[in-house]
């Protein structure tokens, strides 16, 4: 898994170098979410809380283009992640401060994620 990654993150960041937020804003929003959340799985692997912070970092820049009124499926969803992230790296600190910014993040996605939007198919 460590491998991979590493390799993912690399690809991202070689990505963002021709996905410029200048020429190809959701594009370039959108790796950066999926740097964040690659960065996030890394850290937690880990046990590292450099990979965590990057993470936050790499979302909080996606959430700068990516806003709820303009694609607020793919908002909610990069707040998720940064809720996730912030966990990872509030958790085992014990940073009540990162958790409290993880539930907040949680909460904001799920104004768009809930059950009435998105209701689970059962059996």
């Amino acid at each position: 898994m460590r491998r991979w990654c590493e390799s993912a993150v690399d690809t991202y960041r070689f990505a963002l170098a021709a996905r410029t937020r200048e020429l190809f804003p959701r594009q370039w929003a959108a790796t950066q979410s999926e740097l964040g959340n690659t960065l996030g799985i890394s850290g937690e692997q880990q046990g590292s809380t450099e990979r965590p912070e990057d993470a936050v970092d790499a979302l909080r820049t996606a959430l700068s283009v990516v806003t709820r009124k303009g694609v607020p499926y793919r908002w909610a969803a990069a707040q998720n992640s940064l809720g996730y992230a912030l966990e990872v790296f509030g958790g085992p600190e014990g940073n009540t401060e990162r958790l409290e910014k993880a539930v907040d993040a949680f909460r904001l996605a799920l104004t768009v994620l809930c059950r009435e939007c998105f209701p689970v198919n059962g059996p």
